[in-house]
């Protein structure tokens, strides 16, 4: 944060040191490559659920949604990346991340996750089919934790099952998993067993 000395001017000093920690987040940053298996395999299935009628090889109109999904998803996977640094995982917009290199690190921190918050992670169905990519956190604040999907991963069923409370994300699987994976490893996340949750 800047200080306002009163004449609008930023201290020297804070400025490098700003400078100086930019430049070794950009340095520490690892951007999971994207992936458009999920986008294009829910574009050719939705839409091909519906393009014909069983009756008579006509487009229907149920074709529509499963496109719209799919071209959502296409639109998305273009927009965002998923980003590991050295404490933590964000989910960051592209525009903002390659715009101009270490000078406009950009991250909204409510999309900025530090692993030593991590309860859980994991990938959904599984992650060799991954639709979505299961993140649970204590880093939100705990009044958040039952919204959504919260409410019943911090029930007190889950909880007795030996589950971790804590906020639920859902992020759809539009990065490598793989490359995800190895850098939650590598940052001792705890995968998530599957009588937890």
């Amino acid at each position: 944060h800047h200080t306002d000395l009163g004449h609008g001017k930023v201290p020297q000093l804070s400025s490098r040191c700003n400078q100086r920690r930019r430049l070794e987040l950009f340095a520490a940053m690892e951007v999971i490559e994207p992936s458009y298996n999920l986008a294009v395999g829910a574009t050719v299935l939705g839409t091909a659920f519906g393009v014909y009628d069983l009756r008579t090889p006509r487009p229907t109109i149920h074709s529509i949604p499963g496109l719209i999904f799919g071209l959502l998803l296409l639109y998305q996977t273009s927009l965002h990346r998923f980003v590991i640094d050295d404490s933590s995982f964000s989910l960051m917009s592209k525009q903002h991340l390659f715009a101009s290199g270490e000078n406009n690190l950009v991250s909204d921190s409510s999309r900025r996750w530090e692993f030593n918050h991590f309860a859980n992670y994991d990938f959904f169905p599984s992650r060799e089919f991954p639709i979505l990519v299961y993140v649970k956190e204590t880093q939100t604040p705990s009044h958040k934790w039952n919204d959504g999907p919260g409410k019943a991963a911090n029930s007190d069923e889950a909880l007795a099952r030996g589950a971790r409370p804590g906020a639920v994300h859902f992020f759809p699987a539009f990065g490598d998993v793989a490359q995800m994976e190895a850098a939650f490893h590598q940052h001792k996340c705890q995968k998530l067993f599957h009588n937890k949750i």
